[in-house]
C-alpha cells in the first residue's frame, strides 16, 4: 500500500513520507549503508539489468522511491537500489515504544547489540523487511522492530503510594520536587529500578518504581497537633519554600513521612505540606493558663512551647509530698506561665521578671527561696552546683550576664535535657531556653539545689 511506501522513504528519512502517499519525491542525500549496493537499469535484481556497485559510505542523490525501490542516477544514468541498501541523510525522530534489543542486522537471530528502555530516542535513517535501521544520539546503528518504534513518546499512568520525592536523575542526589500520596504522573521510561515521570506541573524526573501504583491508593489520616509554631514546607526539606507557619496546637492530618518529615494535610486535604517530626504532637500542647498579655514565641534558642518530654503533670502541692514531687509542682507553675511578658515592675499574674518566676514557682511548691537573682545565687542553706553537667531537675541556674562584680544576675529553673526556664529580657516573655550552648551556656555562674 501506498502508506508502506511512504513509510520505506522515511526510514530515508523523511517525515512526509510518514503522512502522505507519494511517487515521487525531492531530491534527497543517501549514503551506502551495507557494504556494496548494487544499482539496476530497472527495479529487477536480475544480473541482465546490474549497471555497477557502489561502495559502502557512498553518497548519491535520491530522485523518488517505489515500493522497495529507490531511483537514482548512477555515472550520469538512472538506475534503481534497494532502500534495504541505503541509510539516509536525513533523520526523523522516533522513540521505542517498550523495552526492545537492538540487532547488528534485519533479523532476531542476529547479533544483540543491547537493550533500549522504553521511550529512547533513536534516529530512524533506513529500513529493511520488517525493520528499521536507526542512530543513536552518537551515530551508532542498528535494526530494531518496526512495530516496536512510534512517532511520539509512550506513557502510561501511575499514581505515588506514598509522599515522595522526585528526583533530578535515577538517583537520590538531587531532589526535584516532592509529591504527595496518590499524585498522578505519566510514567515515560525506566532506568533500573527508577521510572521516568512526568509530574502535572510539566516536571521531568524520577521515582523510584516501587512507589508508584497503577491505580489510587487508599489514605489513612493521623491526627496531629503542632507542639510549637512551626513552618509548613511545600515538599520535605527545610530549603523549601513554605506554604505558612503553623500555630502551636494547631490541628493537622499525617498522611504519610518522607525522612524527617510528616506529610500533612488540612481537614479539606486540598493542600499537602511538611513538617519536621519533631514539631507535631499526638495531642494538644499545654501551654498553661490562657490570659491578657501570652504570646507565642520561637527562635533558634527559645520558645513559649514546653517541650512534652519535660512537662509536669503534677499542679497542685500537698502536705507530706516528696522532693520530686514538689519539684513538679514548681514546675507545673513555671511552665503554666509560658508566653506571658517579661517586665522589670512585675505584677506576678501575667507579668514576671526571671526572679519573681522562680520565687512563685517554688513558693506554690511550699518552698521559700531568697528575693534577689543576687541572693539566689550567694545566700541561703541551698546546695551549690558547680556545673552544668551536674544539674538536675527542679534546680536554680544563676548567670553572669552583667559586667560587674555580682556573677548572679539572672535566674532560671533548670527542667532537664540541657533546657531551662526562665523570664527573658531579650524574648520579653516566659520562655524556655537552651543551656547546652550559646549565650546561657557561656555565662552560667553556678545552680543551687532547692530541694533533694
Amino acid at each position: 500500500m501506498k502508506k508502506l511506501r511512504i513509510v520505506l522513504s522515511t526510514l530515508l528519512v523523511l517525515v512526509s513520507l510518514f503522512t502522505g502517499c507519494v511517487s515521487a519525491l525531492a531530491d534527497f542525500t543517501a549514503t551506502v549503508y551495507t557494504s556494496e549496493m548494487k544499482v539496476y537499469s530497472r527495479n529487477n535484481t536480475a544480473s541482465r539489468y546490474l549497471l555497477g556497485k557502489l561502495k559502502k559510505n557512498t553518497s548519491f542523490t535520491v530522485k523518488a522511491t517505489s515500493g522497495n525501490w529507490a531511483k537514482i542516477t548512477y555515472k550520469g544514468k538512472t538506475g534503481y537500489a534497494l532502500i534495504s541498501d541505503m541509510k539516509s541523510s536525513k533523520k526523523t525522530t522516533m522513540y521505542t515504544n517498550r523495552a526492545v534489543t537492538a540487532y547488528q542486522k534485519p533479523s532476531s537471530s542476529s547479533k544483540s547489540l543491547g537493550k533500549l528502555a522504553r521511550n529512547t530516542k533513536v534516529y530512524m535513517v533506513g529500513m529493511s523487511g520488517s525493520y528499521y535501521l536507526v542512530e543513536n544520539s552518537k551515530g551508532k546503528t542498528g535494526y530494531i522492530a518496526k512495530e516496536a518504534l512510534s512517532k511520539t513518546v509512550t506513557t502510561t499512568t501511575a499514581y505515588t503510594k506514598k509522599p515522595v520525592n522526585v528526583y533530578k536523575s535515577a538517583s537520590t542526589s538531587s531532589v526535584l520536587t516532592t509529591l504527595s500520596v496518590n499524585a498522578k504522573v505519566s510514567v515515560i521510561g525506566s532506568s533500573g529500578s527508577w521510572s521516568k515521570v512526568k509530574t502535572s506541573s510539566g516536571s521531568v524526573g524520577y521515582i523510584q518504581t516501587v512507589n508508584l501504583s497503577s491505580k489510587k491508593v487508599s489514605v489513612s489520616r493521623k491526627t496531629a497537633y503542632a507542639n510549637k509554631a512551626c513552618p509548613v514546607y511545600k515538599r520535605a526539606s527545610t530549603s523549601s519554600a513554605k506554604w505558612c507557619t503553623a500555630a502551636v496546637n494547631t490541628k493537622m492530618y499525617i498522611v504519610g513521612e518522607i525522612g524527617s518529615f510528616y506529610a500533612v494535610t488540612t481537614t479539606s486535604g486540598s493542600k499537602t505540606g511538611y513538617v519536621a517530626k519533631g514539631n507535631l504532637s499526638a495531642s494538644k500542647t499545654n501551654t498553661g493558663t490562657t490570659g491578657d498579655g501570652r504570646k507565642e514565641y520561637t527562635s533558634s534558642t527559645a520558645t513559649t512551647v514546653m517541650p512534652s518530654s519535660l512537662k509536669s503533670t503534677t499542679s497542685k502541692y500537698t502536705k507530706g509530698m516528696s522532693a520530686k514531687e514538689r519539684i513538679e509542682v514548681a514546675i507545673y507553675y513555671a511552665q503554666s506561665q509560658l508566653g506571658y511578658g517579661y517586665s522589670n515592675s512585675p505584677n506576678n499574674r501575667t507579668t514576671f521578671d526571671c526572679l519573681t518566676l522562680c520565687y512563685y514557682a517554688y513558693r506554690a511548691a511550699g518552698v521559700t527561696i531568697p528575693g534577689s537573682a543576687y541572693s539566689c545565687g550567694y545566700t541561703g542553706d541551698f546546695e551549690y552546683v558547680q556545673s552544668i553537667s551536674e544539674l538536675k531537675r527542679g534546680d536554680i541556674v544563676c548567670f553572669d550576664t552583667v559586667e560587674d562584680n555580682d556573677k548572679s544576675d539572672h535566674t532560671g529553673i533548670y527542667l532537664g535535657s540541657g533546657r531551662f526556664i526562665h523570664a527573658s529580657s531579650g524574648a520579653k516573655l516566659v520562655v524556655v531556653s537552651s543551656l547546652s550552648s550559646g549565650y546561657y551556656n557561656r555565662t552560667f555562674y553556678v545552680g543551687r539545689r532547692i530541694l533533694k
